[in-house]
């Protein structure tokens, strides 16, 4: 069973990406926490979306509505009206979903709170857990196992501000050994 049509797939990826309930790891996606408590909050409270019956119902109207065989306003509205309900009900009386935290053994060099493992728009990094009276963060550094061809330092995975990645040495700014390329073990 897929999902969506060969038309979404594109943006999909984009979507769960971009959002951060998947990530990439040598060519497959694994679910991130979040990814997977979205995931459990939509089957708790939107079983029938996920119902594989529903969907290929759902398939078959939306290949009669191309066809010219169904009316799409008929058929959005058959779906849509009875959601959107379930929508504003969830959003009152569903609970609030509490992500773990993932914790570093690293202290935070201005208060001296635990350092935590966040997700923002470029991806993880590292936050102060007394967040928002301290307002500490730094970059969350990925170990690659490859020597700085450099200093023989330790090369990590950083990124831009721009949220471009690239290679560089543990060792900046003493040294300035940075590459958008993989540099070979």
């Amino acid at each position: 069973m897929g999902i969506g049509r060969p038309s979404t797939y594109a943006p999909i990826i984009s979507t769960i990406q971009d959002r951060f309930y998947v990530e990439k790891v040598e060519r497959k996606f694994n679910p991130t926490s979040l990814g997977l408590a979205v995931n459990d909050f939509l089957i708790k409270y939107f079983p029938d979306v996920f119902d594989y019956e529903f969907t290929a119902q759902m398939e078959d109207k939306l290949d009669e509505i191309s066809r010219g065989e169904r009316s799409w306003k008929a058929t959005i509205g058959q779906f849509y009206t009875p959601f959107e309900k379930k929508v504003e009900v969830t959003e009152e009386k569903g609970e609030k979903v509490k992500l773990e935290v993932e914790t570093v053994d690293k202290n935070c060099p201005k208060c001296g709170k635990q350092l935590v493992v966040r997700t923002g728009r470029f991806g993880k990094f590292l936050a102060c857990s007394g967040f928002p009276e301290c307002k500490h963060t730094e970059a969350l550094e990925q170990k690659l196992d490859i020597k700085c061809p450099e200093d023989g330092g330790e090369v990590v995975l950083r990124k831009t501000k721009r949220g471009k990645t690239f290679y560089g040495c543990k060792n900046w700014p003493e040294c300035k050994f940075a590459s958008w390329t993989k540099p070979k073990a």
